[in-house]
């Protein structure tokens, strides 16, 4: 293997190390570099939800791992049907997703996930101390 040919997978390794620790406790970061294209991230009183597009994805090609306030998601389709065919040309269908969250979770509550038509969902309840306090005001 000529050294040109090492280099992309190098690129790729030295990514891996370097970038996790970049701006990993600013969450507005990773928005800036695109990691979140294709993902819609929203939130009511409890939750906060996830939507990130995985067309031609099994549920049970989907990986899902939450650490530190942060939710990677990485999907990868087979092309079982080419299986035993001489392949000319074929899209590979690999996604990635690091998506920060925007508030602190509750860790005793598993996030729920499902995929449905090409769409991963994810729900994580909020942690308590995330939720804002109304505060009532008297006359003096």
């Amino acid at each position: 293997m000529q050294t040109r040919d090492q280099l992309p997978t190098l690129l790729d390794e030295l990514q891996k190390i370097t970038e996790p620790h970049l701006f990993w406790n600013d969450w507005r970061m990773p928005f800036f570099r695109n990691d979140a294209a294709g993902v819609s991230v929203y939130e009511n009183d409890d939750q906060i939800f996830l939507e990130a597009a995985v067309p031609g994805v099994k549920p049970d090609q989907i990986d899902i791992s939450l650490e530190k306030g942060v939710i990677w998601i990485q999907a990868k389709a087979a092309n079982e049907h080419m299986k035993g065919m001489k392949v000319h040309v074929a899209t590979e269908r690999k996604y990635s997703y690091r998506v920060p969250l925007p508030v602190k979770i509750d860790e005793h509550h598993p996030p729920q996930a499902e995929c449905h038509d090409g769409i991963l969902k994810v729900a994580v309840r909020k942690n308590q101390s995330s939720k804002p306090i109304k505060i009532n005001v008297h006359s003096g």
